[in-house]
């Protein structure tokens, strides 16, 4: 009997030994869950504010590409309506060359198709200009889409990586639940043992 007794108590410090040192491994496990939660928290974050800067960023080419296509096209329709001019005038002086005998009438009618042959040429040369514009802004935005694309790929690797973390958290939140449930029933047993000795 006296030798029962000295056995039990040892089994009872045994287990509160493991108990003590199970205890603190879920301590220690619960906090390294909460401190990956908070570096989630603090990614899912950063991820927001990023996914807001992208969305500007597109926003903001697409606003300069229609800006550029709306000038282009008002260009384009100017350039026409200088040649349709041009053409006026030339024909206009020619049949005033020939219906005047006045040289003061032939002076005006050339003076007007110089105008509008000198406002055909400043004309073609703004949409020169332009299309060098819109040239070279046709290639920022070609380089700010291969940004934007590599942003998003790495947005949803992020994503992704913090969608791991959550289903990780998930699992060792589970194992540290299973961990107090058998804490629990271990240490119910564990207090009946020294009694029965």
């Amino acid at each position: 009997e006296g030798g029962g007794g000295v056995g039990g108590e040892g089994e009872s410090l045994f287990g509160i030994i493991n108990n003590d040192a199970a205890v603190s491994s879920a301590a220690a496990a619960e906090d390294e869950a909460a401190a990956a939660l908070a570096a989630l928290e603090v990614s899912m974050r950063e991820m927001s504010v990023h996914h807001e800067r992208l969305s500007a960023s597109t926003n903001k080419a697409r606003s300069r590409r229609d800006a550029d296509a709306s000038y282009a096209k008002q260009l384009s329709r100017d350039l026409i309506d200088s040649r349709e001019a041009a053409a006026r005038a030339r024909t206009s002086a020619s049949t005033h060359t020939r219906r005047f005998a006045s040289s003061e009438d032939y002076d005006r009618e050339s003076t007007r198709a110089e105008t509008a042959t000198a406002s055909l040429a400043k004309t073609k040369e703004e949409t020169k200009r332009h299309k060098e514009r819109a040239a070279v802004n046709k290639e920022a935005v070609a380089s700010l889409d291969g940004s934007i694309h590599v942003k998003l790929v790495e947005h949803v690797r992020r994503e992704r990586a913090a969608c791991a973390v959550k289903d990780e958290m998930a699992a060792v939140t589970r194992q540290l639940a299973a961990a107090r449930r058998l804490l629990r029933d271990y240490s119910g047993g564990g207090g009946g043992d020294p009694g029965s000795g």
